[in-house]
């Protein structure tokens, strides 16, 4: 440190200390109130200036030993942002520390539609449906305070608008300090009422089991990590969805994947008519069963690296259009691709023409490969 006085660098530690902090409180990732917690630290403002005079010009031990004090004091507004994210470890087997429910009554609204939007930061999102139970019950074990989840409804006519999110979404890195992910649990009662959902992680896992729920469309988007989805039973009636014949199926089924891996089952059962998504890189696997299919499905995917896996009933009249840039196609276990490079390939299953319902793939991948498997 020759050529400046000690001091120099206490002072301009301190402003850089300040400025993070106000940093912190302007993004929301910390309170206000914070300042009074800190406050109690105003030794340590004391215990520099006096490292500065008793090492006095040049020193590089005061240096050192500013620079641990600064330290500690970052240490302490983190701990201050997530005490107990920071000694809690759910690999221990624990329960999260922090637990809050929510629940929303049929009688209190009674819509003819609904609609819900979940928007995590981080975390593990589980979606069910029940019958006749609330419009919506949802449980959630969180690590730590400033994470509460939060739920507002709001009504237009007929139309139920169901908004369920994390407080402060710019703490998303708790959840991984804490080695304890947060468990969020919402259970639809009235999948007979149409539906739409978009569903929305930042980083962490969506596994949603749906039974007969008349969904009009549904949007994943998860920024890394896992995504399932599974329609285990077709709604009631399909003609509630929209008011057409159940012929005519429903709606849209959008995801979008930064990195990991998708799986959606039963796409036959949604009634759903079209499906599309984007996956940057990993593996999606798109199974187009269902107990009942009599509604043609198209389907645009687009895999920047890695694995598109299509499962596809024989009754399903089946065209896949691929481009694939340094894969192949591969339909029951058989290489489909013979062109070069980049090229597209299209290939027709035999009962295309003839079939009740169709699905149509366009499909592009980039360096990876395409499955095609058709179950009897």
């Amino acid at each position: 440190m020759s050529g400046r006085r000690v001091g120099d660098y206490t002072g301009a530690i301190i402003l850089i200390l300040v400025g993070v902090v106000l940093l912190l409180n302007t993004t929301g990732l910390l309170a206000w109130s914070a300042w009074a917690s800190l406050w109690k630290y105003w030794p340590v403002l004391v215990i520099l200036w006096g490292v500065s005079i008793m090492f006095g010009r040049g020193s590089a031990l005061a240096g050192i030993l500013i620079a641990v004090l600064a330290i500690a004091l970052v240490v302490s507004a983190v701990s201050y942002v997530a005490p107990e994210a920071m000694r809690y470890s759910r690999s221990d087997g624990g329960v999260l520390p922090h637990h809050k429910e929510f629940s929303v009554a049929y009688d209190d609204y009674k819509p003819s539609e609904t609609e819900l939007k979940v928007r995590l930061g981080a975390g593990d999102l589980f979606l069910s449906t029940a019958n006749g139970g609330n419009l919506l019950d949802a449980v959630a074990d969180y690590s730590v305070s400033g994470r509460a989840p939060q739920l507002r409804t709001t009504q237009s006519g007929g139309r139920l608008t169901m908004e369920y999110q994390t407080d402060r979404e710019g703490l998303w890195f708790v959840p991984f300090i804490s080695r304890g992910r947060e468990q969020h649990r919402i259970t639809l009662g009235r999948p007979e009422i149409p539906t739409s959902l978009l569903l929305e992680v930042g980083a962490g896992r969506i596994d949603a089991v749906l039974e007969k729920l008349a969904a009009r469309s549904i949007s994943i988007t998860i920024g890394g990590g896992e995504a399932k989805m599974e329609f285990a039973t077709p709604p009631q009636s399909a003609s509630l969805i929209w008011g057409w014949g159940s012929s005519r199926g429903a709606g849209e089924l959008d995801f979008h994947v930064g990195a990991g891996t998708i799986r959606i089952a039963g796409i036959g059962n949604s009634k759903l008519t079209r499906v599309s998504g984007e996956l940057g890189a990993g593996s999606a696997n798109l199974d187009f069963s269902g107990s009942s299919i009599d509604h043609d499905i198209t389907a645009d995917v687009n895999v920047g690296t890695g694995k598109l896996s299509i499962v596809v009933p024989e009754s399903l009249g089946l065209r896949i259009r691929a481009s694939i840039g340094t894969g192949s196609l591969w339909v029951d276990g058989e290489k489909r691709s013979q062109r070069n490079i980049g090229a597209e390939d299209t290939w027709e299953s035999p009962n295309y023409r003839t079939a009740r319902a169709r699905l149509d793939v366009v499909a592009d991948v980039g360096p990876g490969k395409i499955e095609v498997e058709c179950i009897h």
